[in-house]
């Protein structure tokens, strides 16, 4: 416990003294060593719709005073770099809080039940301070095999997403620690952290104790990642990585009298007070790249995760409404994954990629990637990227952005076939999806009782989202449609994106899509793009009842065009068209299933300008859809749920200057 507790201070903190001391001593930066650099940026927002803010979603969960379709706000950032020394470089980033609409004129950052027009009404997110993000300092010391020391803030993408994950952009210099890296010429190469935990996201709960009610006083000052990454290119044709992570959250002791809430308060105090692991995560992986001749390059890769949550010390969540990104107890998960790029082998523009992948039940990496990587070849459901966490952040964006979904329990593979000929390009991708989260069937011949259920033979056996595996429940049936929903969906019940674990599932999905790019030689070159998608998802749900089956058969397209007028203005506009059909999307066997018929039509409008250092972006968007539901009762009379339709306008223009 002790010597976890002063690991960090007695193994990295002691080699960068080493160090600093060893390095001679250098005079002060000067002016000719200093640099600033300045940025400003500015966003618009419409909606018509009466939400006022300059943020199209912020915390789904939580409310905040600077969401909304309706506004117009600005940021201003400083970033200073100075070399301090041939030895030591340093930097800082300062920046204006978000959320302040030019509507405001002035906020002191004062907060009062009823907002009133004095200026001293809204709140910290109103007021324009500067706030310190980013700051750090690097040394070089004259070590042949040490790269650099790195003290401060780092976006960490120093690792892999199914490790430690790049910290998303809106959090990229949050992240801090202390890194390591050095090596021996181009054979080997290590980096070793430590790096405190965010308190808030990192741990059962989606936090490191902080609102547990299991603990009397949250403690987060001891907690750390320690991770390892070791580099090895034995050979011109071989790549070999293997990265290996340890979290340690820490509480007071519970039975240590001098603890606060303690329940040995009438023990003997020593003025010190003990510490218990509250959750442990580890973390590890194992890459291999090959090139296997001059066009084909194949990538092996293994991962393992391990968490276990100490049950005294965290309060488990499921079983108030399944809204938890860890499953509960402990969880032990591998994931394996396989791909071969073949790069034009027959000289006439073909060229395939292959991917096949696992990724077990219990596999979920803790601190992994939330959202900008994308570790799978497929385009998948979404379109934006797929990772291996419950900790997946569709939030704190703009509808112009990616979304992203979790992976847990995929299993299958993709094949990707390109052909690309002088200025056309055509994509074509197959992928067939079956789900290591699906449940067993019970072969025994006769009914078994599990967690109080009684399973006839031939049925599956129910998963315990009751108690062990977040579920999500009301927000986990249907397709996901990012146009509209969030975290916290009422209005059509889409699937949340981190939703992998069901009662009973036993889902198969198929996907194909096909891209055309073709550039026209008119003036600058008139580009054409044309992509459909399809996917048919299937999950039987009870092998032995036919009525709770849910299929589902999904198109996407999308039409558009693009010309570059001039070196600084370019113009893109088009239509998308989607179409789903699904049978049997919630409901019980009592009541009946829902089905739902989804028609979206999307023209949009995207233009670019980059004009004596502005760079200005607009977007423009009409959104017709119609959602027809309760479709599986002939009779409209019948009919539970009203059909809805939306008629929404809406558009995003962003300004940038730097100097």
């Amino acid at each position: 416990m002790q010597a976890n507790k002063f690991f960090h201070a007695s193994t990295l903190g002691l080699l960068c003294l080493g160090v600093i001391l060893w390095t001679p001593k250098t005079t002060h930066a000067d002016i000719a060593n200093f640099d600033l650099s300045a940025k400003i940026y500015t966003k618009w927002l419409y909606r018509n719709n009466a939400r006022q803010g300059n943020l199209w979603l912020g915390h789904p969960a939580e409310k905040d005073n600077y969401s909304g379709d309706n506004g117009v706000a600005s940021e201003f950032e400083l970033t200073f770099r100075g070399k301090v020394s041939k030895y030591v470089r340093a930097g800082v980033r300062v920046k204006s809080r978000f959320g302040a609409l030019w509507h405001n004129w002035w906020e002191n950052g004062d907060m009062r039940d009823i907002p009133d027009n004095s200026g001293e009404s809204l709140g910290m997110n109103q007021a324009e301070y500067i706030k310190l993000r980013g700051y750090w300092f690097r040394i070089k010391p004259p070590v042949s095999w040490l790269n650099y020391i790195h003290v401060g803030s780092s976006d960490f993408s120093q690792f892999n997403a199914w490790t430690i994950g790049k910290v998303r952009y809106i959090d990229r210099d949050n992240g801090k620690g202390i890194f390591v890296d050095g090596g021996l010429g181009d054979i080997f190469h290590f980096h070793i952290v430590i790096i405190p935990l965010p308190k808030m996201w990192v741990g059962p709960g989606w936090s490191t104790g902080l609102g547990d009610t299991a603990i009397s006083q949250p403690f987060y000052g001891q907690d750390y990642a320690y991770a390892l990454r070791l580099d090895l290119e034995p050979l011109d044709w071989l790549k070999l990585q293997a990265i290996g992570t340890v979290i340690l959250d820490w509480e007071a002791n519970r039975f240590d009298p001098d603890a606060v809430g303690s329940s040995n308060p009438n023990g003997i105090k020593d003025g010190a007070v003990g510490l218990s692991n509250r959750f442990m995560h580890i973390a590890a992986t194992f890459d291999a790249k090959i090139e296997a001749g001059d066009n084909v390059n194949i990538n092996l890769f293994f991962a393992y995760t391990d968490n276990r949550i100490n049950e005294q010390y965290a309060t488990n969540r499921i079983p108030e409404g399944g809204f938890y990104n860890l499953a509960w107890g402990e969880r032990r998960g591998i994931a394996l994954k396989a791909r071969v790029d073949v790069d034009d082998p027959f000289e006439i523009g073909l060229s395939m990629k292959a991917e096949g992948f696992y990724i077990s039940p219990d596999f979920n990496s803790a601190f992994g990637a939330r959202r900008e990587s994308d570790v799978l070849l497929t385009d998948g459901f979404l379109g934006g990227g797929q990772l291996p966490t419950l900790n997946i952040a569709n939030e704190f964006m703009d509808f112009d952005e990616p979304w992203f979904e979790s992976i847990i329990g995929w299993t299958g593979g993709t094949l990707i076939v390109e052909y690309a000929i002088s200025t056309f390009k055509a994509t074509l991708e197959g992928t067939v999806l079956t789900y290591s989260t699906n449940n067993p069937v019970n072969n025994t011949g006769r009914a078994v009782t599990v967690n109080g259920v009684t399973v006839p033979d031939g049925e599956l056996i129910p998963r315990d989202v009751d108690n062990s595996y977040p579920s999500f429940p009301g927000f986990n049936q249907g397709i996901t449609d990012t146009d509209f929903f969030n975290n916290s969906n009422r209005q059509d019940f889409g699937r949340d994106s981190r939703s992998v674990y069901r009662r009973y599932q036993d889902r198969f999905t198929f996907l194909l899509r096909l891209t055309l790019n073709y550039t026209a030689p008119v003036g600058n070159g008139l580009r054409f793009m044309v992509t459909g998608k399809y996917i048919r998802d299937t999950d039987y749900r009870r092998k032995l009842i036919q009525e709770d089956d849910y299929v589902a058969d999904l198109l996407f397209g999308n039409f558009q065009m693009g010309y570059t007028f001039t070196d600084w203005l370019n113009v893109e506009a088009g239509i998308k068209v989607d179409h789903w059909r699904e049978n049997r999307v919630f409901g019980t066997d009592e009541q009946g299933f829902s089905g739902f018929i989804t028609t979206k039509y999307k023209p949009y409008l995207r233009i670019r300008i980059n004009f004596g250092g502005v760079k200005i972006y607009y977007y423009l968007e009409y959104i017709h859809r119609s959602l027809l539901r309760d479709r599986h009762i002939q009779d409209p009379a019948q009919r539970t749920l009203a059909d809805r339709t939306w008629n929404v306008f809406r558009s995003k223009a962003t300004a940038e200057v730097a100097w």
